[in-house]
């Protein structure tokens, strides 16, 4: 007998939760003992290791177009779209040439984590390292950054797991954020 499209959703979201349950119950007591510094060191070879399997398979997709808009289609199509079918809600705020601005307003992800541990964000500083080394090996030229807004004690402390109704995330190409950067220099003076 082959399962309806409704079980097959239904498979999906146990599946999904079920490795996001392992993945918090493996790591985050891990995770909550490290320094700082042993932190920024983790999430170093995270990057390194995690920019290695997205260039593999990004070179076996055997894309032509590495440009920002097809960076968008390939992260819908094998990220954003897939974890909808499990309960995640977010959404493509803008898509231009030099720019990929994205919300999330559920992650099931961090979900599960606040249910496993006090500090249910280290799973998206975590995940802001997946995305930057994904980011980078789709296009050297591409830059990942999570909408951040103000520091508290040195971290990001904006988004879901503050109370906030959405995350952003922002891809941006490098020569876009040097030719902001100058432009908003060049109006301050």
């Amino acid at each position: 007998m082959d399962p309806d499209a409704d079980t097959m959703k239904l498979w999906l979201k146990e599946i999904t939760e079920r490795f996001s349950l392992m993945l918090a119950v493996l790591s985050a007591p891990f995770l909550e003992r490290l320094s700082p510094a042993e932190l920024r060191k983790l999430k170093k070879e995270v990057h390194k290791r995690s920019y290695n399997y997205y260039r593999k398979k990004f070179d076996a997709m055997k894309l032509e177009d590495r440009s920002m808009r097809s960076f968008g289609k390939v992260m819908y199509n094998h990220m954003i779209g897939p974890i909808t079918v499990a309960g995640q809600r977010e959404e493509v705020v803008e898509e231009t040439q030099d720019r990929l601005v994205t919300r999330a307003h559920k992650c099931v992800e961090l979900d599960v984590w606040k249910q496993v541990t006090s500090v249910p964000e280290l799973i998206c500083e975590m995940d802001a390292v997946f995305m930057s080394a994904m980011a980078e090996a789709f296009n050297p030229d591409l830059v990942y950054r999570q909408y951040a807004g103000p520091l508290k004690e040195g971290k990001i402390q904006w988004g879901l797991p503050w109370g906030k109704n959405y995350c952003e995330f922002v891809m941006e190409n490098k020569g876009h954020l040097k030719m902001s950067s100058t432009s908003s220099k060049a109006s301050k003076k």
